[in-house]
């Protein structure tokens, strides 16, 4: 058995999920998510308060009980230091790829983020099946999917939310400028005849007002009730993306099944340099 840890928002637990995915079909074990952080926050906290989110996706796997969880107790971990049982709990050491976690045995508790296309690429096909709509897309969400399969698409994602508002956030992530994607679409556009861009964001307001392209955009925009996977679905049916330091849109890039597709991310994943994403950025996309 494989237990991942979730915890973060969506995109985070995507990641999670797949390195967890990997793992156990590797070993031919069953997956469970362990989704105790969500239960365990508190209104107040510093960070920004989240749910579980992966049941709106097709995936394999169940949460975990208590009963899996106690293999992982504090006794048994000893034992599995010590070689008398064939356990591990892996943490994550730093942000970039930990090649020996591939290396894990078939019971492995697994906490961390796990940012790295490199955990769970030869499951592309796999993942690709599991992270599509349990429910049907709204009406809205349908239509616009119908435009950008018609057009030089680019999904175009601005991250602010708790990025802007929540202070520690902040000084973790920081904010991409209105200059980075500005400079995004004109490198982008000098490849296409005719793009249209289609602007995700969590602030629409802020992008009517600071992020003005030279192009066709349209502003996605869902009823309340639509649920966040919609818009990660959406950014995958698109060509070519421009994504921010989320892994939000990163997995709305990274799901696209085009083959020429352009994908631009920002050079600077944290607010601080010494932080690297070269790990979390995939070869073939461009860093601005």
């Amino acid at each position: 058995m494989i237990v991942s840890k979730l915890m973060g928002g969506l995109g985070n637990q995507m990641f999670q999920y797949s390195l967890g995915r990997r793992l156990a079909q590797d070993r031919g074990v069953p997956l469970k998510l362990d989704v105790s952080w969500y239960q365990d926050r508190v209104a107040g906290d510093a960070d920004t308060l989240r749910e579980y989110a992966l049941d709106g996706w097709h995936i394999r796997a169940a949460k975990a009980s208590a009963e899996d969880l106690a293999q992982f107790s504090i006794g048994k971990r000893l034992l599995g230091r010590l070689g008398l049982v064939n356990i591990a709990v892996l943490r994550e050491q730093e942000l970039g790829f930990e090649p020996s976690v591939l290396d894990a045995p078939h019971t492995a508790y697994l906490t961390g983020y796990w940012q790295s296309e490199k955990y769970f690429k030869p499951m592309r096909s796999v993942l690709l099946q599991e992270f599509t709509l349990v429910s049907a897309p709204c009406a809205h969400a349908a239509g616009l999917e119908h435009r950008v399969r018609e057009s030089d698409s680019v999904a175009v994602h601005v991250r602010r939310g708790d990025y802007a508002r929540n202070r520690k956030t902040n000084a973790y992530h920081g904010l991409c400028p209105a200059e980075y994607y500005i400079e995004a679409a004109r490198r982008i556009a000098n490849r296409l005849a005719k793009p249209s861009f289609f602007v995700f964001s969590d602030d629409l307001d802020w992008v009517r007002q600071n992020l003005k392209l030279d192009w066709p955009t349209t502003y996605v925009v869902h009823d309340k009730e639509c649920s966040p996977h919609q818009d990660i679905w959406l950014m995958s049916r698109c060509a070519h993306h421009i994504i921010a330091n989320s892994s939000f849109s990163w997995w709305g890039a990274w799901l696209s099944p085009n083959e020429n597709k352009v994908v631009i991310a920002p050079s600077q994943w944290f607010a601080h340099a010494q932080y690297s994403a070269n790990d979390l950025i995939p070869e073939s996309w461009l860093r601005i």
